[in-house]
């Protein structure tokens, strides 16, 4: 996944979960512990309390389910005010483990927690502000005027189920008797680190257990008196402006994720209970003056919401999918690939594409319920990089419209992306963003996989050096497919790049041109680039490391007869799909010079890839047609002197 966010894109730098009660606003939880803002500031000035602002619009918050609350603007005064300040009873022995006064993304921790609960006339709305170059994104959950969660139906029936008991251990520790999490008091010992990644439930299941207690109960994790939690809400703060960005994080993460957690707040005071456990490992955390980061540390193996957050933050920071557990039930956030700020260029899903796995097969076959039977299962079996998807249905005899919905479901879910379908024919480099700075992490990995081949480090030494064809560094038929997995392995972890060949047909003699693109020379040779059992040309090594990108069009002068400078220079077609009524006179010229009578019936069906923008190693996949009879081609229209051809990244 592509972790790299350029100067200026917006991305994500923190996450947030505000609770309001009674006693007013909490900032329960936030990761990570100390964000990287941009341009970190005080509130200079904190607006006075407004007593009217929490009550005054209750029970507006379901008349407009689409309204938006955005403000943008330099500097604003905190909204939501909470209207019982200074009222707050000695539940504040479970703040924060820091001092209310600290800062946090350059504002006091008080300004941010009134900032961050709006009243109630914003509850189930778009919560947007933008201060200081950070844009906060939530989308707030209220109770009912009455305290509870939900319809009034659904509470009823709630009502009718004894709530689970709190009992007491010998070591006075309160524990759910229908779950395997632990409330831990202040005092007590710290419970066993929980893992909640390999859970089998989905939030399509309602068949789930408490969490914890009613909302009329009165226990509390840290034996204080339990208040009646009347709003909460995840905010996101994002860096930069970029709309589109904010708009996806709300849509297909925090609107979602409010929404699961509201669920779980109306079945099992999930929210409530969580937050009350994380507020009591705050206050014995400040107690025992413990480092941020153990309190954190803490916060993570102790409360499931904690560690989910995190896990929000770590996968949606990075564009990858963040598979979280909530009160037993799994639940899975990501953003579509087109929406990310920093999505690269990726080529799109056809049937002439491969599918390369992002992660082992073993691992992905154990993460689904049923392995041995799943449709799921058994294209991930099938599949290989080398194999574009038309033939791989031929071969599995499924319908097209399957193995396409089946990959779209992998890609969909950062398991799999689209790629040039891999071949020992191509020719692949370094790439230019490769991640060297990961190379000691993935060496182990990498040798852990292919022991007894080159290592990782004399890959990446030979990929580096002077394009040459891969399937020249197998050394025999019995290595090509652990070579062509060290390949896979390559690719999927951003190394390599496919060095491709594009060209144009033209009339003339043999010989080198020179054409301009942007103010830079490329140097176009009438030598095949596709066979590896021609030389490679004198220029290859100058043009890789020259601009990696395609030239994909000539200035229009360059296609026609030219003398200004005392040199003949022979027509370019440089659209085929366009022809002039002099190139079809220019290309009936070519086709009678064809000595191949298969390459003059083909020819029409290329035509269309000699255009300087389509690779001319795709004609063989995407027409049907035997690689090696084509590249037989593209020897003869060089040595022929009626192919031009470049290559590029």
């Amino acid at each position: 996944m592509d972790s790299h966010h350029p100067p200026g894109e917006a991305r994500l730098i923190a996450v947030l979960l505000i609770t309001r009660s009674r006693s007013g606003p909490r900032l329960v939880f936030h990761y990570p512990s100390v964000p990287q803002a941009t341009l970190p500031r005080t509130l200079a000035n904190e607006a006075e309390d407004d007593a009217s602002d929490l009550d005054s619009d209750a029970g507006a918050g379901d008349d407009e389910p689409d309204r938006m609350l955005s403000t943008h603007q330099p500097s604003a005064a905190p909204l939501g005010l909470d209207s019982n300040r200074g009222l707050k009873p000695d539940i504040d022995a479970g703040r924060d483990a820091s001092s209310s006064s600290d800062d946090l993304l350059g504002y006091s921790v008080d300004s941010l927690e009134r900032l961050l609960s709006p009243g109630a006339w914003a509850a189930r709305k778009k919560f947007e502000i933008c201060l200081d170059g950070i844009t906060f994104l939530g989308h707030p959950m209220y109770a009912r005027e009455d305290g509870e969660w939900g319809s009034k139906s659904a509470t009823s029936r709630r009502r009718s189920v004894p709530a689970p008991s709190l009992c007491r251990n010998g070591d006075g520790q309160a524990t759910a008797e229908t779950t395997n999490i632990t409330i831990t008091a202040p005092g007590s010992p710290a419970k066993a680190f929980q893992d909640y990644t390999h859970m089998p439930d989905s939030l399509d299941s309602r068949h789930t257990v408490s969490l914890g207690t009613s909302m009329e109960s009165t226990s509390t994790a840290s034996g204080l008196p339990a208040e009646q939690m009347a709003m909460f809400q995840v905010v996101f703060a994002l860096r930069g402006d970029q709309q589109t960005y904010a708009a996806a994080i709300h849509e297909h993460v925090a609107k979602k994720l409010s929404k699961a957690l509201h669920h779980c707040q109306m079945q099992h005071d999930y929210v409530s209970l969580e937050s009350r456990k994380i507020l009591a490992l705050k206050s014995k955390a400040k107690q025992n003056h413990t480092t941020p980061d153990n309190l954190l540390t803490q916060l993570v193996e102790h409360s499931e919401l904690a560690w989910a957050l995190r896990e929000i933050y770590e996968k949606i920071a990075v564009n990858d999918v963040a598979g979280i557990r909530l009160n037993g039930t799994q639940l899975s956030l990501h953003i579509p690939t087109n929406q990310t700020p920093t999505a690269p260029s990726k080529p799109p899903l056809t049937l002439h594409s491969a599918l390369l796995l992002l992660e082992d097969k073993e691992v992905l076959l154990t993460s689904l319920s049923d392995p041995e039977a799943s449709p799921l299962a058994h294209f991930i079996r099938s599949h290989h990089p080398t194999k574009p998807l038309l033939k791989l249905a031929t071969n599995l005899n499924i319908p097209l419209n399957e193995i396409l919905y089946l990959s779209h479901h992998l890609i969909k879910w950062r398991k799999a992306r689209a790629i040039l379908p891999l071949h020992p024919r191509n020719t692949y480099v370094l790439h230019p963003d490769a991640p060297i700075d990961k190379l000691a992490e993935l060496i182990p990995i990498y040798a852990a996989s292919f022991a007894a081949l080159p290592t990782l480090p004399q890959m990446i030494k030979v990929l580096s050096g002077k394009p040459m064809v891969y399937g020249l560094l197998i050394p025999s038929r019995d290595h090509r497919e652990p070579y062509m997995e060290i390949l896979a392995f390559l690719d999927r972890h951003g190394f390599v790049a496919r060095l491709q060949t594009f060209g144009w047909l033209r009339v003339g003699r043999v010989g080198e041109e020179r054409v301009e693109r942007g103010g830079r020379e490329w140097a176009v040779e009438g030598v095949s680039l596709l066979s590896p059992h021609l030389r490679p040309v004198e220029d290859d090594a100058r043009s890789v490391g020259s601009e990696q990108t395609v030239v994909t069009t000539l200035p229009a002068e360059s296609g026609g007869m030219r003398q200004d400078d005392g040199v003949l220079r022979e027509r370019l077609i440089l659209d085929p799909a366009e022809l002039t009524e002099e190139e079809v006179e220019a290309l009936d010229r070519i086709m009678n010079s064809l000595g191949d009578a298969e390459l003059r019936e083909r020819l029409p069906q290329m035509l269309k890839y000699f255009d300087g923008e389509h690779a001319l190693e795709d004609i063989a996949v995407r027409e049907g047609l035997k690689r090696a009879k084509v590249e037989e081609w593209m020897a003869m229209l060089h040595m022929e002197g009626h192919l031009v051809t470049f290559r590029a990244i």
